[in-house]
C-alpha cells in the first residue's frame, strides 16, 4: 500500500471513525485515500484549521478516542499551532497529521515550507517528522499510543509528500503499553487519619482518567467533601450532598474557604494554576496529597507532603478499600453562595430548561465563568473549555468536535461576542452538516473580560474592549440557514429554548446583555506571580 493509505488505515485501527482538517498540496494523498474510504472514515472540512483543530481536541474529550487533525504544510501547519498548545495544555489526546513538501526538499525554503516540528516542540507531548519510509508506520503507531497513554496530550506527525505516495509494505507491529505503574497509598492513608478538616481538590485528570465513579465513590466512603477546579467541573454531579462549589479567583467563595481552612487537601489530577491557588490562604500546617499520572507537576508549583504517581481511578479505589469502615471526616460546606446577576440567572435558567443530559462548551471570558459556576452539571465530560492556554475562539471548533463524537446528546456552545467573531463563519459547517447544535452568544458588544479588568486595574480606561460595528448575529446565522432569535429577557429564553427542543436542527441565541455586567472574583491580582498564596513547605 501506499504512505497515505497507511495513514488511513491505521487511523481507522485505533477507533477514530471522524477527521477534521482542510487540504493542500503537500497532503493530496492523504485526502484522496479519504474519498475513497468516506464509506468507514468521515472527514469533517472546516473553513479554517484552528478550528479543525479545536474540532478533533472537542472530539477527543467528548469520546475518550484520540482526536484527530489534517492539514498541510506552511500556513496550514502553522494556523494549527494554537489548537495543537490549546489541546495539550488540557491533556488531551489528539494527532495532528501534517503533510510536508518532498524530502529532498526540506531546508530550501520551497513554496509553504514551515518547519512545524521546531515549532511545536514546546508544546506538544511529542512530535515526529518521518524521514525514511520505513519510519511511516511505528512512528503513527506511537504517536497514537504516546497520545492516550498516561497524561495525554497532543502529537504531531510531519510526513513529506514522497513518503505519503511511497510504496509501503506494512508490518502490523502494535505498540505495546507499558505497565500501569505501581504506588503505595499507605502514608496518605495515615495522613487522611489524621485529618480534622479534609478536603478533595478534583481537577482536569479526574475526566482524563475516567475516574469520575471512583472519586464518587472515595468521596461518600470517606465523608469528604468535593471541590473543583474549572477542568474538573462535572467530576461529581453538582447535586452531590458533598460538592462545595468550584475553587479559585472565579470561583464560589464556599470553596475557597474550605480549601483555605482544610489542614488536609487530597489534590488529583490538577496543576495548580495561578487562577486556582491565587485566592487561597492556606493554614500554615496544611499537608497535601498530590495524586497524578504527570511526574512533572509534582512539586511544580507546591511541595506535598505525600504524593503518588499513578492512574486516579487505581489510587482512589484502593485509597477508598483502605479507609472503608473508618469514621467519616466532617467538614460540611454550603454550596450555593454566588450572587445571581442577569448572565448567571440566563445561565441557571438554560441548564434546568435543556435538563442534565447536556454538553455544554464554552468559549473564553466573563461568559465562561457565568457558565462554569452556574450551570447545573450533572455527567462526566459535559463542561468542555479552554482552560490551559485560554483560547478565544475554541468553541465553535471545539462544539462541532463534541456534537459528532455524541449525536445523540444536546450540545451547548456559550460564546461571547468576541470570541465568536474569531471563528463565527464555521457556521458553515453547522449549516453543511446539519449539526443541532444551539449556539448562546452573549452580546455585551464588548471583550468583556478584558473590559473588567481595565475597570479593576486601570482605573477604568477601556483601552480597545468596547467593540462597535459587531454583525446582527441573527441576521449572520439565517444567512447561513440557521434559525436564530434575539433574546432580552428570562422569558424570551423560556420560549427560544422551547423552540429549540421541539426541532433537531441547529439555533443561535443572541442574549443582549450589558458590558457593565461582571464575574465575581476572589483575590484578584495583577501581580506577575498571580499572587499566589501557596507556601514551599
Amino acid at each position: 500500500m501506499t504512505g497515505a493509505q497507511l495513514v488511513v488505515k491505521i487511523i481507522l485501527e485505533q477507533g477514530t471513525d471522524t477527521v477534521f482538517g482542510l487540504p493542500g498540496g503537500s497532503v493530496l494523498p492523504i485526502f484522496d485515500v479519504l474519498y475513497n474510504e468516506k464509506q468507514h472514515i468521515s472527514l469533517v472540512l472546516t473553513s479554517h484549521e484552528q478550528t479543525a483543530a479545536h474540532a478533533a481536541d472537542g472530539y477527543a474529550r467528548a469520546s475518550g478516542k484520540v482526536g484527530v487533525c489534517i492539514a498541510t504544510s506552511g500556513p496550514g501547519a502553522t494556523n494549527l499551532v494554537t489548537g495543537i498548545a490549546a489541546a495539550n495544555m488540557d491533556s488531551s489526546p489528539t494527532v495532528f497529521i501534517v503533510g510536508n513538501i518532498p524530502s529532498a526538499r526540506i531546508g530550501t525554503d520551497c513554496f509553504q515550507e514551515v518547519d512545524i516540528v521546531g515549532i511545536t516542540i514546546p508544546i506538544t507531548k511529542h512530535n515526529y517528522r518521518v524521514r525514511r519510509k520505513s519510519e511511516l508506520e511505528p512512528m503513527l503507531r506511537q504517536a497514537f499510543a504516546v497520545a492516550k497513554s498516561g497524561r495525554p496530550g497532543a502529537v504531531v506527525l510531519d510526513i513529506p509528500f514522497d513518503i505519503q505516495t511511497a510504496e509501503i509494505e506494512e508490518l502490523g507491529q502494535a505498540v505495546t503499553s507499558s505497565k500501569a505503574a505501581e504506588f503505595d497509598t499507605s502514608q496518605a492513608v495515615g495522613i487522611l487519619s489524621e485529618a480534622a478538616r479534609p478536603v478533595i481538590l478534583a481537577g482536569g485528570g479526574v475526566h482524563s482518567a475516567n475516574a469520575e465513579a471512583e472519586l464518587l465513590e472515595f468521596s461518600e466512603t470517606t465523608g469528604i467533601p468535593v471541590v473543583q477546579t474549572l477542568m474538573g467541573l462535572g467530576s461529581v454531579p453538582n447535586g452531590y450532598k458533598g460538592y462545595a462549589g468550584m475553587a479559585g479567583v472565579y470561583g464560589h467563595a464556599c470553596a475557597n474557604e474550605l480549601v483555605s481552612k482544610a489542614d488536609v487537601i487530597i489534590a488529583i489530577g490538577c496543576r495548580f494554576s495561578d487562577r486556582t491557588v491565587a485566592p487561597l490562604r492556606l493554614q500554615p500546617d496544611v499537608r497535601l496529597i498530590h495524586i497524578d499520572i504527570d511526574r512533572s507537576e509534582i512539586g511544580k508549583m507546591v511541595k506535598p507532603a505525600c504524593y503518588i504517581l499513578g492512574d486516579a481511578r487505581a489510587v482512589l479505589s484502593d485509597l477508598a478499600a483502605r479507609l472503608c469502615g473508618k469514621p467519616k471526616k466532617v467538614n460540611s460546606a454550603v454550596f450555593g453562595d454566588r450572587e445571581y446577576n442577569l448572565p448567571t440567572r440566563l445561565m441557571s435558567q438554560l441548564s434546568t430548561l435543556l435538563g442534565g443530559d447536556t454538553i455544554f462548551v464554552t468559549d473564553v471570558g466573563q461568559h465562561q465563568i457565568w457558565a462554569a459556576t452556574a450551570l447545573n452539571l450533572c455527567e462526566p465530560r459535559s463542561f468542555i473549555t479552554s482552560g490551559g492556554a485560554g483560547v478565544m475562539g475554541f468553541g465553535m471548533g471545539a462544539a462541532v468536535g463534541v456534537q459528532i463524537a455524541q449525536p445523540h446528546k444536546k450540545v451547548v456552545l456559550i460564546t461571547g461576542d468576541g470570541s465568536f467573531s474569531m471563528n463565527g463563519m464555521e457556521l458553515s459547517v453547522v449549516s453543511r452538516y446539519s449539526l443541532p447544535l444551539l449556539i448562546v452568544i452573549m452580546n455585551n458588544h464588548a471583550l468583556g473580560m478584558v473590559r473588567q479588568l481595565q475597570t479593576i486595574f486601570n482605573n477604568g480606561r477601556h483601552s480597545a474592549s468596547d467593540i462597535e460595528g459587531t454583525p446582527d448575529f441573527v441576521r449572520l446565522a439565517e444567512s447561513f440557514g440557521i434559525t436564530a432569535r434575539r433574546v432580552e429577557n428570562a422569558e424570551q429564553l423560556d420560549v427560544c429554548t422551547a423552540e429549540f427542543l421541539s426541532g433537531s436542527r441547529p439555533m443561535v441565541l443572541e442574549c443582549v446583555i450589558s458590558p457593565e455586567e461582571t464575574v465575581q472574583t476572589h483575590g484578584l491580582t495583577n501581580d506577575e506571580n498571580g499572587g499566589s498564596a501557596w507556601k514551599d513547605s
